[in-house]
């Protein structure tokens, strides 16, 4: 699994943003824009960052996944799934590269399916996105497993409630098609050549309306009421 995601980190920031007495099913499907993803003014190239730090991410990752599973996700020794340890995060690529007036370093952790990256200011020390990454073979055999944790990382560092679960892993899905834009974050799904296999990444990664004006992307609360078409973000 080392080898196998060294393109990532080139193209954490840009690649997506490119061509992109109710049941709790049915609550989570009225989920609308007013539900305000904690996010904060940041200087990089999108405007805005996530509200959080790799080690709050790592601690709230930890208890929002083991809520929903009862289990961690890396694979210690003796194959007991485990939670995420702060301390083995690892910097990945050249750190302190330029995003806009500000600098970040991107930080690994892979885990038995896959691999976190975390693109985090130097400066501030929020995360600016997240991205999860595996490859095409274990997403063939593992895609809903490797779902639940991506969806997860993303409601984490946006500051939901894990009863938002079923709505924002509807979102991911429908981004497999295009970037999805809810609640002051794009989101998108996308597959990468490398040497060995595709990369397949799920990324979620905040933005200003305003800094992604020239970019294709969807409107997921509107197209969702059926006020857009899916690639578009104005109104019919």
């Amino acid at each position: 699994m080392k080898k196998l995601f060294s393109l990532i980190c080139i193209i954490i920031t840009l690649a997506f943003l490119t061509g992109c007495g109710e049941s709790e099913e049915k609550k989570n499907s009225n989920l609308s824009s007013n539900t305000k993803a904690m996010v904060i003014e940041n200087s990089n190239e999108t405007g805005l960052a996530y509200d959080m730090t790799i080690e709050e991410f790592t601690e709230k990752f930890n208890d929002m996944y083991k809520e929903k599973t009862g289990k961690g996700i890396v694979a210690d020794e003796n194959e007991k799934m485990v939670s995420l340890d702060s301390s083995n995060w690892t910097v990945a690529g050249k750190k302190s590269q330029t995003d806009g007036k500000t600098t970040y370093t991107s930080y690994i952790y892979p885990f038995k399916k896959g691999e976190f990256v975390l693109a985090v200011d130097d400066n501030t020390e929020k995360i600016i996105s997240v991205t999860t990454a595996t490859t095409s073979k274990v997403w063939k055999s593992s895609a809903k497993e490797v779902e639940k944790i991506g969806t997860i990382a993303s409601m984490v560092c946006a500051g939901y409630n894990l009863d938002k679960f079923n709505y924002m892993k509807k979102l991911y899905e429908t981004s497999i098609s295009g970037n999805c834009y809810f609640d002051n974050v794009i989101y998108k799904v996308i597959g990468t050549d490398s040497r060995e296999d595709v990369i397949v990444k799920m990324i979620s990664l905040p933005a200003e309306k305003k800094a992604i004006a020239d970019t294709q992307y969807t409107d997921y609360v509107m197209y969702k009421q059926g006020k857009c078409d899916f690639g578009q973000h104005t109104e019919k």
